[in-house]
């Protein structure tokens, strides 16, 4: 065991023992190892641009892809995919001190798609009705719970630029 943990230590150049998560312990590695700060700086989020940012996905991401009781005993796991979504690691990272965007109204219901490809933020929302067909994929605590309705007629949801431009295409 000790010399299975001394060669992991030696190929990855960090202990993955001294992280609490996988996820913790691929950022150690992509900071340890590929990360090059001259080249992209990364800012510091504010306290505010934080709570604004996790605020629409309670803090972290919450999907759900099988609605309905799930008929097993034993334990359920959740797949938290966030910090295994590889393909988003094939993009440049972003960087530099974030931008305010105004607001969405202002742009043509046609071109907002390419508007926002080309500036990826979080925007805020109101989600005037849910469509039927389809099912929610954000959750909301409710009375405790964490539940994924749909939505008429609500403000002050927080979606990241890809979500809209997903939904967009879908409609």
């Amino acid at each position: 065991m000790r010399s299975m943990h001394a060669a992991t230590i030696g190929a990855l150049g960090a202990n993955p023992l001294h992280n609490v998560s996988a996820a913790s312990f691929t950022k150690s590695l992509f900071y340890g190892k590929y990360y090059r700060p001259a080249q992209y700086p990364l800012y510091r989020l504010s306290k505010e641009v934080h709570e604004f940012i996790t605020s629409g996905y309670s803090g972290e991401r919450c999907e759900v892809f099988i609605r309905g009781r799930i008929k097993r005993r034993g334990k359920v796991y959740s797949y938290n995919f966030t910090f295994a979504y590889v393909y988003e690691g094939a993009k440049p990272p972003p960087y530099g001190v974030p931008k305010y965007r105004g607001c969405l109204e202002s742009i043509p219901k046609g071109p907002i798609v390419e508007y926002l490809a080309e500036q990826p933020s979080f925007y805020r929302v109101t989600i005037l009705t849910s469509p039927r067909d389809r099912l929610p994929l954000h959750g909301v605590f409710h009375e405790h719970r964490l539940v994924f309705p749909y939505i008429t007629a609500s403000t002050g949801h927080v979606f990241f630029s890809e979500e809209i431009r997903f939904n967009k295409q879908k409609s």
